[in-house]
């Protein structure tokens, strides 16, 4: 990680339980990291601020080691993974509802942030916490949307449609070119393409939450779509939509992660049009990466 401090054997733990498909090597080191003396208090206060147990839990269990985890803390973390499938269980109803209207009336929408990329790369709709449902849609089917949204009982706070265009200069055309087929429970839907996923999630992170729970999507959808995915393209739009700071901070923060050349190589090419603050803020932010995952927050109105 080539960190200026080293970072703990809980950190590091940490962060590889939260990359997508292990690699051998990254499951070997797990294995040796569970077979050593483990802090499981600060291990378990890493996941918990990092709003990560359901997700940090499938993977002990699919990599086999659910008994590592003392019964104690177990409890606990069954508990949240429980109380988060059935907050979306509920919270999914209305937006199957929607979509299905949606899609017998030949709406296209897009589904936007951890909603989208659930399915398709985690293949588990239940993965993380999610507080809304982000959808895009064109300008002009927003009315029938917003009637649709009051009958299905989808938009919960006021009725409103809540939309997330993206960053600034997004040619809305260019990206519905570039759209993917996915399914919510079904229902085609549509996804954004890798590239504008990615940037959308980086735009989406902003500066303060940066929690594993959504930093580790940004990492995680450049494995699964490692081989197709254009680092050119994505840096050209973030370029010339204005996003090139909030894309860096996010990219680089993502790379601290699970640092690969092909990210350190569009690093370089987006540096020079991002922010000298937004630079600066990485190298500071991660100077020691156990303090990062410390400090981590999900939204930074829940910082008190």
């Amino acid at each position: 990680m080539n960190d200026r401090r080293p970072l703990s054997d809980e950190g590091r733990l940490l962060i590889l339980l939260s990359l997508l498909e292990p690699r051998p090597a990254e499951r070997s080191e797990i294995e040796r990291l569970f077979a050593a003396p483990l802090d499981y208090d600060r291990f378990d206060r890493l996941v918990r601020v990092n709003h990560h147990r359901p997700w940090i839990l499938g993977q002990m269990e699919a990599l086999g080691h659910r008994d590592r985890l003392p019964e104690t803390y177990a409890v606990e973390w069954r508990c949240e993974r429980d109380s988060v499938r059935s907050d979306l269980e509920r919270r999914f109803v209305p937006v199957h509802a929607l979509l299905e209207r949606l899609d017998s009336e030949g709406i296209t929408v897009a589904l936007l942030g951890g909603t989208a990329i659930a399915d398709r790369i985690y293949g588990n709709p239940f993965y993380k916490r999610s507080e809304s449902v982000d959808l895009l849609a064109r300008e002009k089917d927003l009315p029938r949307i917003r009637e649709l949204g009051n009958e299905t009982g989808f938009f919960l706070s006021g009725g409103t449609v809540r939309t997330r265009l993206g960053p600034p200069r997004i040619d809305p055309d260019s990206i519905w070119s570039r759209v993917d087929e996915i399914a919510f429970r079904g229902v085609p839907v549509k996804m954004l393409s890798p590239e504008d996923a990615l940037l959308q999630l980086g735009w989406d992170l902003g500066f303060f939450k940066t929690d594993l729970k959504d930093l580790a999507d940004l990492s995680n959808l450049l494995r699964y779509f490692r081989g197709r995915f254009s680092y050119d393209r994505f840096v050209e739009n973030s370029i010339s939509s204005g996003a090139s700071s909030r894309a860096y901070h996010a990219l680089a923060l993502s790379n601290r992660l699970d640092p690969t050349d092909e990210v350190s190589a569009a690093l370089v090419k987006l540096r020079p049009s991002a922010g000298r603050f937004s630079v600066a803020a990485v190298g500071k932010k991660t100077e020691s990466m156990d303090d990062f995952l410390e400090m981590s927050v999900d939204w930074i109105w829940k910082v008190t």
